[in-house]
């Protein structure tokens, strides 16, 4: 899968990297600590913009029109797709009594 989030360069600070974060900074002790934070979070923030994306693509409605759900994995790790029926059988079990 291709990245999402770039690295930074020389005129710009980009998830905590590059060269220009440390002009960013301004000697500010705080700017650091969350320059680093965004570099030790990047893969996570990086899973995060491609869920939001292919939440936001529009497959869950392509994918209704041939009897399909569009569901989260249990890990978090993706989506996969689960005939209407399936899914109402889980939708069902996990309703409270």
């Amino acid at each position: 899968a291709p990245e999402l989030l770039r690295d930074g360069d020389t005129v710009r600070c980009e998830n905590g990297t590059g060269q220009a974060c440390d002009e960013a900074a301004e000697g500010s002790e705080l700017i650091r600590k969350l320059q680093e934070q965004s570099r030790a979070n990047r893969a996570k923030n990086e899973a995060n913009v491609r869920a939001r994306w292919e939440r936001n693509a529009g497959y869950d409605e392509y994918f209704a029109v041939l009897g399909q759900k569009v569901v989260q994995k249990e890990d978090g790790s993706g989506y996969m797709l689960m005939s209407e029926e399936d899914y109402n059988k889980m939708a069902a079990k996990q309703k409270p009594n």
